[in-house]
């Protein structure tokens, strides 16, 4: 190998420029490195941020949640209109067969008057029960949680149930058979019972001062606001 003092200086300085050039070079990928692996990291923390997230998220779902107290769709005592409807049409079946059918009235004059007040009552629950539909938009009203005092709603609390009973007590009263007219009583008794013990506390809990309000002015069943 040829010794330097045989270089000349011209040709020293140029091989001390490579030098420098090939350090710098060495550097500049050394810092594209460092920045790569950094980069790297960042993107693994996003990753890990991410996972820890999804897994709260997994987490709150399957934790027990406490029991709502939204009313439900069509409110507790929906199962009150199968049950008066189902009872009403076994009453007048029964009640034109042996030996229920006794309770039928023989006197034509007192049968048409019957007749005449069954239908009455009958269109008069219709009435309410297609009003408490139509008016208050019910079912989007109860799932946003407003309480209804509106329309019918401002003269009954509970027009729908109301309408099913009138229209059952009008069927009821059609059918002549004069045994056959306790059950309004008995389908009162119930509704009554089934508010008492279901929408109405829920109602009160939810609302507060405002439902018992509207509780204090308003009837349960008949539409008719209090004195």
């Amino acid at each position: 190998m040829a010794s330097n003092s045989n270089l000349s200086e011209e040709e020293l300085i140029k091989i001390q420029e490579e030098k420098e050039k090939i350090l710098n070079e060495i550097k500049g990928n050394s810092t594209t490195t460092t920045e790569s692996a950094q980069d790297t990291f960042d993107i693994t923390d996003n990753i890990e941020s991410m996972d820890n997230s999804i897994d709260s998220e997994l987490s709150d779902d399957l934790t027990p949640k406490k029991k709502s107290t939204t009313m439900p769709r069509y409110g507790n005592g929906f199962k009150f209109v199968p049950i008066i409807s189902g009872i009403t049409l076994l009453g007048i079946i029964l009640g034109h067969i042996k030996p229920f059918n006794v309770g039928v009235s023989a006197s034509m004059p007192l049968r048409y008057i019957y007749l005449g007040l069954g239908i009455i009552i009958a269109i008069f629950g219709l009435f309410i029960f297609v009003e408490s539909i139509s008016s208050a938009d019910i079912l989007t009203n109860a799932q946003m949680g407003k309480l209804i005092t509106t329309g019918i709603y401002s003269k009954t609390r509970n027009p729908m149930y109301g309408g099913v009973l009138f229209m059952c007590t009008g069927a009821l009263f059609c059918s002549g058979n004069t045994f056959m007219y306790v059950l309004p009583l008995i389908y009162w008794w119930l509704l009554g019972t089934m508010m008492k013990n279901t929408e109405e506390p829920l109602l009160l809990s939810n609302f507060g001062e405002e439902y018992r309000e509207y509780f204090d002015n308003t009837n349960r069943v008949f539409p008719f606001k209090k004195k």
